[in-house]
């Protein structure tokens, strides 16, 4: 799609300037597929806990109590896997401060994406996380 035919579809009065908003619609696309990416990377036990930690907005000692995981040491893996998002963004040339830029104008939602059901189930279960 080219750059007029975009800002043929931007809503008026979402933002001032609209190709801010298209902007922050390439960097959202892009960065949520780094992160699909990162994502299956992972193993089923920190998708678990990302899911159980962001989406379902739970307390890390929350995931650790009902993940029977030792709380410390989580709060350095959350660290790791988040520090490892961050690099990966910014090796694929999407600067960390842009992101940044972006989320603040509710232009970019990082969001976990769905598993498809057809593949797997939508949380890995909590035996595949202690394998």
């Amino acid at each position: 799609m080219g750059e007029a035919e975009e800002l043929d579809q931007v809503p008026a009065g979402e933002l001032e300037n609209p190709e801010i908003q298209i902007e922050g619609r390439r960097i959202s696309e892009r960065a949520q597929s780094l992160i699909e990416v990162a994502l299956e990377r992972l193993s089923p036990q920190d998708r678990l806990v990302l899911r159980l930690r962001f989406e379902d907005n739970q307390s890390v000692a929350d995931v650790a109590r009902a993940l029977h995981l030792e709380q410390k040491r989580l709060y350095r893996r959350l660290e790791e896997i988040l520090g490892a998002f961050r690099k990966s963004l910014e090796e694929n040339g999407l600067g960390w401060p842009d992101l940044v830029r972006m989320i603040e104008r509710g232009q970019c939602h990082l969001r976990l994406p769905p598993i498809a059901p057809e593949s797997r189930p939508a949380r890995p279960s909590l035996s595949e996380t202690r394998t």
